[in-house]
């Protein structure tokens, strides 16, 4: 019987997977991940919510007397930025004890430890009084598609618990705030660079809008847990020439909300 590959060598494994989100191109990743668990005998259904897009919904059988509990993660990752890197950004390469490489703490090594985990009980035939699922998903960067996928084909049932495995310096994190994602739009009147006074420009109507919010006030209380409802500028986009007035521009609001907050109201 083969042994079972630790945590550490299954995220070497999927860190030097290229995720990057965009494109995603999530499947070798989940079909590495769901060749190790099916290969277990653990129970494993793909779900593909575009192409190359898969995440994994896995199930190692407890004695069902209590509900399911439930793992979950993401297997893409954020862009590599601007900044040159010093290693291989997908080498998974061990310098000083710490593993390098895009996506090793979000969120690959936390996806390894609890596949890791159903492998070894899986191989010790131990079952607990709790099926154990594990929701493995594509594109969570960027709203997560993937996650909004499994929900809409019912691929997820009830559960007694989830644990999500995001990085949380090893200390238990007992919720999160919510998120609000909007696009706003300005729209100008295009002109000659030369005439700009002859134009309305977008992209100044956007600058000024952007300034309020910099400090914008929710006017509620922290959290006792969560801290204070935020807000961040993340993208924007405007212009097609340098000599041109810009009649559109684009820019995205990332709103984190508490539990107290009314979406609707914040709206």
């Amino acid at each position: 019987m083969p042994s079972t590959p630790s945590a550490l060598e299954i995220t070497q494994d999927i860190v030097r997977m290229d995720t990057r989100n965009p494109p995603g191109r999530e499947v070798e990743c989940a079909n590495y991940l769901g060749h190790l668990l099916s290969d277990a005998g653990i129970e494993v259904n793909s779900f593909e919510f575009a192409e190359n897009r898969t995440s994994l919904v896995a199930q190692l059988k407890g004695r069902g007397t209590k509900p399911p509990l439930c793992f979950g993660g993401h297997i893409d990752v954020v862009p590599l930025g601007t900044k040159e890197w010093t290693v291989d950004p997908f080498g998974a390469q061990i310098v000083d004890g710490k593993l390098y490489g895009r996506g090793s703490t979000d969120m690959k090594a936390g996806i390894s430890a609890f596949v890791h985990t159903a492998l070894k009980l899986a191989a010790e035939g131990r079952r607990g009084d709790s099926d154990i699922v594990m929701a493995i998903c594509a594109g969570e960067e960027t709203g997560c598609e993937g996650s909004f996928y499994l929900s809409e084909v019912g691929a997820l049932g009830e559960a007694g618990a989830v644990v999500i495995c995001e990085p949380t310096s090893n200390y238990p994190v007992l919720g999160h705030k919510g998120a609000l994602w909007l696009r706003v739009e300005t729209k100008g009147v295009t002109a000659h660079g030369s005439m700009p006074e002859r134009g309305e420009n977008a992209i100044y109507k956007a600058a000024r809008s952007v300034t309020k919010l910099e400090d914008f006030d929710f006017n509620i209380a922290p959290h006792e847990l969560l801290g204070r409802a935020t807000l961040n500028v993340g993208m924007i986009e405007g212009g097609l020439n340098l000599n041109s007035v810009p009649d559109h521009t684009e820019f995205t609001i990332d709103i984190r909300t508490l539990p107290e907050q009314d979406r609707d109201k914040v709206l």
